[in-house]
């Protein structure tokens, strides 16, 4: 449908709600009245043509009343159709003046009364519904319904219906709009909650009340509301056929209708007929519409609208560090090949010297090089050594060179400034290695928050309302609930800041969804309010304890040690061990283990951290070696990445046995090139690890010992374990530490 049609749709659905206020108020007051100027003045001032709107009103009158009549309560609305017409040159829009205006409206009919007192009441009652009608027109074409209404607007809604139901009762026959009423409520059983639909068919009760001057009709509605609650949504048949049933059981045993015949009864089948008969997908929309309808302040669609927004930026950042990426593999270049090298400083030297020789016609070097290669052979040595020595000088060159200290001088300038070039084109490709990984990264962790931030929020309205009750058995009663599953289980609630019993909070969502849930994270939105978020925590948890000692003879030590959660549900432990000890072997250990955590924290994985850490640490003009043990535990499945760089031998304690975890690699920062040890395993409920640095290791005689002596230990928690190992291992070095000790053990428990 074009969006033309639907605004000429939307026109005449406001014409006809209009006529149909206008009749409903012109026949409010049992007789013809001048209260559907109150219908009129609010369509009138609210975006619809007063002169249509007058004539309107008009044809209302002279088929409803006498011409006299039309005369009186007609004049209302030609005068506010002038003060409608000025509103709208200026553009401005009504407010309370229309308080003022309804009243001036009705002098005419004021003063024209046979009764001043009843004119005047009348009048009253009539710009009090004038204003009514006004904030319910108001939120019909402004907000469209689409924005939740403030109480004050729904209370307008409420007796704008009650207001116009009577009239048309008034107006037309009881029958006819008692039929309306009921698919009405029909419709809005499938819809509406419990409560909701209750307060509905109350309202909707009241104009027959009104009209009848009898509660009964109050009673049945109350029981055909009851009979749409427990079985509407089971079977609409089920239900329709009840809802004929005690329609008829009004007038028959009840005696609430007078009368009721064939035509009451096909009116009232007619209804349920057109309820059962409407599409399912009808009554779903319907729910949906109602749901969002209820959601507050900014509703999923508005987040879901930033996520996916910040989402395509984020593509489009990390789509940058690629082609970042993309061009540093195509422009890093290194220094020139070995062979290459080799033949420009023969071929300098060549015409440096040799060219210029005195002998050089002569000289059969000069003339059998290209085929000989004797100058590119002492070439080659002196670019592998650093410099041409006479030791070098082949022997056939040495009996026919005249010019040799020249020559050799020649060969060692020329190698000096090829070897810097090569130098620093090596230093310059190290370099672009690591900006490289930074930038495969960074390019990688744009990518993952790009597509987490790019799932939307769904919503469960169900579940919301499930948790909403077990919350409020709990006597927690929250002022806003959301649940979502959009990546894993989320409950998002909103609490008074007074709150702080978080254990019964967790007991009851966990009880509610079956499985265990905890708060997250939570802090203070104002107005005294916390927002608190409850997930899944992991299956399993990670205990870790540590004992260090430094090196006797150090005044500190050059081993760091770290145990921190990554995320949510991954765990990593490691040990680094700078080279030698003391203060300058502790900033590289601890340089090392910070640069690792940060970078694992923003959300690289294995693959790019720890490349990139050893090339920074391969960078340092100084020597910063630092052998590094590194685990990876995830804290659902318990699989283990094992990771590690010149690093003596890690254990698993467990039931079975112990495992035994080593790799041989040098340590990070030796070269930019090496490769880490890289294991995987997959750990158990109670197991331990142990992680050493080397001063341990070393003061047992062989990995052997160490595992027998961990044999004899007893089960104890992780720090204690810890404080037995280094103190063995201070015991077996004759009670002095002869390097830097470090112990880490990480025991696993389920939750």
């Amino acid at each position: 449908m074009t969006e033309a049609k639907t605004d000429v749709y939307k026109k005449i659905i406001l014409y006809v709600s209009a006529e149909l206020a206008i009749i409903a108020g012109t026949f409010s007051l049992a007789n013809v009245s001048p209260a559907g100027i109150a219908a009129y003045s609010a369509f009138a001032f609210n975006g619809l043509s007063p002169a249509a709107l007058a004539l309107m009103y008009i044809a209302t009158l002279l088929f409803s009343a006498g011409v006299k009549s039309t005369v009186i309560f007609g004049s209302s609305a030609l005068v506010l159709s002038v003060i409608a017409y000025v509103y709208k040159l200026k553009k401005r829009k009504i407010k309370f003046e229309l308080l003022l205006y309804v009243p001036l409206s009705l002098v005419y009919y004021i003063v024209s009364a046979k009764s001043l007192y009843y004119s005047l009441i009348a009048t009253v009652f009539i710009t009090v519904v004038a204003a009514v009608f006004d904030m319910t027109v108001k939120t019909a074409i402004y907000k469209g319904f689409r924005i939740k209404p403030k109480p004050e607007e729904i209370a307008a809604i409420i007796l704008t219906v009650i207001f116009s139901e009577t009239g048309l009762i008034n107006a037309f026959s009881p029958a006819i709009i008692k039929v309306a009423a009921y698919l009405v409520c029909l419709i809005l059983s499938k819809a509406l909650g419990g409560v909701a639909f209750i307060v509905t068919c109350a309202a909707g009760s009241i104009p027959f009340c009104i009209y009848f001057q009898s509660l009964e009709y109050f009673a049945a509605a109350m029981i055909s509301a009851l009979i749409l609650i427990f079985f509407s949504k089971k079977s609409s048949y089920f239900a329709g056929i009840l809802i004929l049933l005690s329609d008829y059981s009004f007038y028959k045993i009840f005696g609430i209708y007078k009368s009721y015949d064939v035509l009451t009864f096909s009116l009232t089948a007619a209804a349920v007929l057109c309820y059962l008969l409407l599409p399912k997908r009808f009554y779903l929309n319907l729910s949906d519409v109602i749901n969002e309808y209820g959601e507050k302040d900014l509703n999923r669609q508005s987040i879901n609208s930033f996520r996916r927004a910040t989402s395509e930026k984020l593509y489009d950042i990390a789509n940058v560090f690629k082609e970042i990426s993309a061009a540093f593999k195509e422009l890093s270049g290194g220094g020139p090949s070995p062979e290459t090298a080799t033949i420009s400083i023969r071929d300098k030297v060549l015409k440096t010297v040799c060219d210029s020789c005195k002998n050089a016609f002569n000289c059969r070097i000069r003339r059998n090089e290209l085929r000989t290669g004797t100058l590119y052979k002492l070439t080659a040595i002196g670019l592998a050594k650093g410099k041409v020595s006479f030791i070098d000088i082949p022997k056939i060159l040495a009996e026919s060179c005249v010019n040799l200290n020249p020559l050799i001088y020649a060969e060692n300038k020329e190698i000096s400034e090829v070897s810097a070039m090569i130098r620093s084109a090596e230093d310059g490709k190290n370099s672009n290695a690591v900006l490289l990984k930074q930038t495969e990264g960074i390019a990688e962790m744009l990518e993952k928050l790009a597509f987490d931030s790019s799932v939307c929020i769904d919503g469960n309205k169900k579940a919301e309302d499930s948790v909403y009750k077990t919350l409020s058995e709990c006597g927690i009663f929250p002022y806003e609930l959301a649940v979502t599953t959009e990546t894993d289980l989320k409950i998002n609630v909103v609490l008074s800041s007074d709150f702080g019993d978080i254990p019964l909070l967790e007991k009851a969502v966990s009880k509610e969804v079956s499985k265990p849930m905890s708060v997250s994270e939570f802090f203070n939105i104002g107005n005294g309010r916390t927002f608190f978020t409850l997930s899944s925590p992991p299956v399993y948890k990670a205990a870790f304890g540590f004992s260090t000692k430094k090196k006797s003879s150090s005044d500190s030590s050059g081993d760091t040690h770290s145990e921190i959660l990554i995320s949510k549900n991954k765990f990593l432990g490691a040990v680094s061990d700078g080279m030698g000890s003391g203060k300058t072997a502790r900033k590289i250990s601890e340089a090392t283990l910070s640069l690792i955590e940060s970078l694992y924290k923003a959300g690289l994985n294995g693959d790019s951290v720890l490349p990139l850490v050893n090339k920074i640490l391969s960078l340092n003009l100084t020597e910063s070696f630092s052998a590094l043990d590194l685990s990876v535990i995830d804290l659902n499945s318990l699989d283990t990445d094992f990771i590690k760089f010149g690093a003596p031998p890690s254990f698993i304690l467990s039931e079975k046995g112990i495992r035994i975890i080593e790799g041989d690699t040098l340590p990070m920062g030796v070269t930019a090139d090496i490769e880490p040890a890289f294991l995987r395993f997959n750990l158990e409920e109670n197991d331990m690890l142990i992680i050493v640095s080397d001063g341990i290791s070393d003061a047992f005689a062989s990995t052997g010992d160490f595992i027998d002596y961990i044999k004899t230990v007893p089960a104890l928690n992780p720090t204690a374990t810890a404080e037995e190992i280094v103190k063995k291992a201070l015991s077996l070095s004759g009670g002095e530490a002869k390097d830097d000790m470090t112990a880490l053990c990480v025991r696993i428990y389920k939750r």
